[in-house]
């Protein structure tokens, strides 16, 4: 008999959330690597931690793609979807739907960039980050995102407010 992996409490995970909480980002980066290479269809999806990781250490075309990866596959995978099921959980795709959002919006603000670049880095981060609220609308995370969206767009009346939730 052999255990599926997804099933299974990886000892690694929480180590890497204390590493990266200690502000240790190599040491947490190297854990969520091992935990991706011992099991990569582990929820929650390791690929999280490690664009995290990425972010912290400078590397944000490395955080980007983690997390692209990590909601081609999560988004696209039938498995993912009858683990959530079986586990009770909400979908997780909401998360790098976010954080993808807030790379763009900050890549928005590159004044190195041209007004053309910028402009679609923040109509691609609005659009993440919709789709991130459209999928948990109970996320503080994700509504104040799509507050100061609303804000910069000069629609204040559409800011979403905790209460509301």
């Amino acid at each position: 008999m052999t255990l599926d992996p997804i099933f299974c409490v990886d000892p690694d995970s929480p180590q890497a959330r204390i590493m990266y909480a200690r502000k240790k980002f190599r040491d947490s980066l190297q854990l969520y690597q091992r935990i991706l290479r011992l099991s990569p269809s582990t929820q929650p999806d390791p690929r999280i931690g490690i664009g995290l990781c990425f972010w912290q250490l400078g590397e944000k075309a490395k955080a980007k793609k983690a997390w692209e990866r990590s909601l081609e596959l999560v988004s696209g995978t039938v498995l993912t979807y009858y683990v959530i099921l079986i586990l009770h959980q909400q979908p997780k795709h909401w998360v790098p739907q976010l954080l993808l959002g807030l790379e763009a919006l900050n890549a928005s603000k590159d004044l190195s960039k041209t007004e053309e670049q910028r402009t679609q880095a923040f109509t691609i981060g609005s659009k993440h980050i919709e789709r991130s609220f459209g999928i948990n609308q109970k996320n503080a995370a994700s509504a104040n995102c799509l507050s100061e969206y609303f804000i910069r767009r000069g629609e204040p009346r559409k800011v979403c407010y905790s209460r509301d939730y």
